[in-house]
């Protein structure tokens, strides 16, 4: 976490893209930095658009979802079993029909809400994915289960919490990495 303070009463600036900052960038005027890690914080990138805040007004918050990455494009979510079936001897087959929805996962941090960070992350802000959509088993061996999951991108980012109080001492907070699973309409892996 890192405190800076504007060195004049002038506006201090954060980079907006969409409602979402995209960056930590803020601060278009001279300002000095106020220790609160031990060491001062270098100021971040240029920002792409400018929203001005005053710092004499009310207190402002501004959350940038930043560092994002797609760990995978097609990514299978094993912690979300959408259906089963199991071979009661061998020899047989199955077909799993899978007609509930798929769980959309998005990680908070730092007091950001979901619709920020999907703003940020550009995915819906919807938890959920209808699916109707099914898979046939090969043979199968007595006993053994056959199991279908959901398939999306997986992202990984930062939240980065830019906040200000009515005395201009503005407050840097970064998360450590988060996690997003974006389903696809009706993509599912079966094995």
């Amino acid at each position: 976490m890192t405190l800076y303070r504007a060195a004049t009463a002038a506006a201090v600036a954060c980079a907006l893209v969409g409602g979402v900052a995209e960056s930590s960038a803020f601060a278009a005027h001279p300002r000095t930095a106020v220790e609160a890690d031990g060491e001062g914080a270098p100021a971040p990138s240029t920002p792409t658009e400018l929203l001005e805040f005053d710092s004499r007004a009310a207190a402002w918050t501004v959350y940038n979802v930043t560092n994002k990455k797609t760990v995978s494009s097609n990514y299978t979510n094993r912690a979300q079993q959408l259906g089963s079936c199991k071979a009661a001897r061998a020899g047989t087959t199955c077909t799993i029909s899978v007609t509930k929805a798929a769980t959309r996962t998005v990680g908070l941090a730092l007091g950001a809400s979901r619709a920020t960070v999907t703003a940020g992350l550009n995915i819906s802000k919807s938890s959920t994915v209808s699916m109707s959509v099914s898979c046939s088993s090969p043979t199968l061996r007595a006993g053994q289960t056959y199991r279908a999951w959901p398939r999306g991108k997986r992202y990984s980012y930062q939240v980065w919490k830019t906040a200000s109080n009515t005395a201009g001492v503005v407050t840097v907070s970064k998360s450590g990495t988060l996690y997003a699973f974006d389903p696809g309409q009706n993509a599912i892996t079966c094995g």
